[in-house]
């Protein structure tokens, strides 16, 4: 009987061991609480353009174009004047760009909770992805919902049973097309706060 404990024991210490640490929920946007471009990021494009309430990937605030170029998400600078709205393609991404408009937009639909799909997301092990927009390619009956870089995409919803969050992978081969992978633990969870 005690060898029989022992070896529950040692069986299950590799399983806990191995038990992803929860989810974390990080909330972000260019701009600090009290209105200032967050330290750290630096405008590196600047376009004349216009903006609408809404973005594909944020809750509660804007997409802009201008030039040939449209942004997803943006936000409202709240020290400018004229307006300008500062758009920033990933969470971590330190280099943005200003969009200067003539005309304000409407204020978007209050969003920015957690209900909906991250913005990016850092799997574990460090890997960090970002939602797409707009059409999107399917295979197999998923749908490609973020890029990571290189041939790794994540595929459908994130599984959020508990408080480990988790999604599928899928990688791209030139000569088949793509192939669903494993599920991987999303070590942090990046929403846009309006």
């Amino acid at each position: 009987m005690k060898l029989v404990a022992v070896l529950v024991v040692v069986l299950a210490f590799p399983v806990a061991a191995l038990a992803a640490s929860p989810t974390r929920i990080v909330r972000t946007s260019p701009f600090t609480a009290d209105g200032a471009l967050r330290s750290g990021l630096v405008i590196k494009d600047r376009f004349d353009g216009d903006c609408y309430a809404g973005s594909s990937r944020v809750g509660g605030v804007y997409t802009c174009s201008g030039e040939h170029v449209v942004a997803d998400p943006c936000w409202k600078d709240p020290r400018a004047d004229p307006p300008r709205f500062i758009c920033q393609y990933a969470p971590w991404q330190r280099r943005v760009s200003a969009f200067d408009v003539d005309t304000v937009p409407d204020p978007p639909d209050e969003g920015g909770d957690t209900r909906g799909s991250p913005w990016g997301i850092r799997l574990a092990g460090g890997r960090r992805c970002v939602s797409l927009r707009g059409a999107v390619d399917r295979f197999d009956g998923h749908y490609l919902s973020y890029t990571c870089g290189g041939t790794l995409s994540l595929v459908d919803s994130v599984r959020r049973g508990g408080a480990v969050w988790r999604i599928r992978t899928a990688r791209y081969h030139r000569a088949s097309g793509y192939t669903l992978g494993p599920w991987r633990v999303i070590a942090t969870g990046y929403f846009g706060r309006p």
